[in-house]
């Protein structure tokens, strides 16, 4: 339940297990081209790299990696390039 979901989100979880969840995440949503994107943490900040064809894709990847516990905050450094 509720209690639950926000405990969950209170305990530490590694840089390791961060990035792997964050990944997880992008490869379980098939609107996400993400072979494309490099996820890396550092106490608790995801650092989000890599070139996207679409722009609205960024939000996706910017929230694929908020909803994963643990994480403090998400650095997007992820280039637009539009596809021909």
């Amino acid at each position: 339940g509720y209690n639950e979901a926000r405990v969950a989100r209170l305990e530490t979880r590694s840089d390791s297990a961060i990035s792997s969840q964050v990944k997880h995440n992008l490869i379980a949503n098939d609107k996400i081209s993400y072979e494309n994107i490099d996820v890396r943490t550092s106490d608790g900040v995801v650092y989000l790299s890599g070139v996207l064809t679409n722009p609205s894709d960024m939000k996706m990847v910017e929230g694929a990696a908020m909803s994963v516990p643990g994480v403090k905050k998400v650095e997007n450094r992820i280039w637009v390039r539009p596809g021909n």
